[in-house]
């Protein structure tokens, strides 16, 4: 069956991606702005009744509105099955109220998404299993785990480990498919602004470690984890993530912290993958 594949022009590396794996040609279109300031999407008149939009759902919420106009437009075009393929989506880690009066914004990102009648969402390593239920069965969350273990296979690594227990089902994943051993780190506070984190679970003596997570921004928690594991004996520590807004910022940081290898699926800051646009379109194509 042919699709239409389609994306905003701002997402032209991830549409040609997809519509490269698909065997069509990407159509790209660009938001108009009226006089008033509000603004529009049109989608193309030749679209096929399956229509894949690409496009990741960012922080800046102009993109997010464009991105869910879009949506909107093909399926009013025509469109009778609509999946969109957003390898990230901001403010999937604000699952949840965390102080009083705080608004779930993983939540209203997602019932703005389904609002567009959207079939299906494809992602890379949605934060939470929480996040991914706010999509009502329509979310398809996509790991690199065999990705993952290229790498650690290439670095000759020995063991891994879960930088904090929001980590663990992706880690013990890769450690099965790698059957290596699994170590567990867990974050404990002891007052505001004060977190350390310690082996919970597992032995890094004489191991060479790889963290795995979901992001890594600030670095904090894998900072702190690769600290517990060489306290511990560890004999390099390594890190693979889904996702890093500046990967090179990224690595020179997780250098001085004693990382010594550092890989992202997909970098945020050059919108540049290291895993291929068939993992994104690898179910349900």
């Amino acid at each position: 069956m042919k699709f239409t594949v389609i994306g905003l022009k701002h997402e032209a590396a991830l549409v040609r991606g997809i519509a490269k794996e698909l065997g069509v040609n990407p159509q790209l279109v660009t938001p108009k702005k009226y006089k008033a300031g509000e603004w529009a999407v049109f989608s193309p008149a030749d679209i096929k009744e399956r229509v894949v939009v690409a496009g990741n759902v960012w922080e800046d919420p102009i993109e997010t509105f464009q991105l869910s106009l879009l949506l909107k437009a093909v399926h009013v075009a025509g469109a009778k099955n609509g999946t969109l393929i957003a390898p990230w989506f901001a403010y999937g880690r604000q699952d949840r109220s965390v102080k009083k009066g705080e608004a779930p914004a993983g939540r209203v990102i997602a019932d703005l998404i389904l609002s567009t009648e959207v079939n299906k969402v494809v992602t890379l390593d949605a934060h939470s299993k929480r996040f991914q239920d706010f999509f009502k069965g329509k979310m398809v969350n996509i790991l690199p785990t065999d990705y993952a273990a290229e790498f650690a296979r290439r670095k000759n690594i020995t063991a891994v480990a879960a930088p904090d227990m929001g980590a663990r089902d992706r880690a013990r994943l890769l450690s099965g498919k790698l059957r290596s051993p699994f170590i567990q780190i867990k974050k404990d506070r002891l007052g505001p602004g004060k977190v350390v984190s310690r082996i919970a679970s597992g032995k890094p003596k004489g191991e060479d470690v790889l963290l795995v997570d979901d992001i890594a921004d600030t670095g904090d928690t894998l900072f702190k984890a690769a600290a517990a594991l060489k306290d511990g004996g560890a004999r390099s520590v390594s890190a693979y993530l889904s996702h890093t807004t500046d990967l090179k910022k990224f690595r020179a940081q997780a250098k001085k912290h004693g990382i010594t290898h550092v890989e992202a699926a997909f970098d945020h800051k050059s919108r540049k993958f290291s895993v291929p646009f068939k993992l994104l379109v690898s179910k349900g194509f």
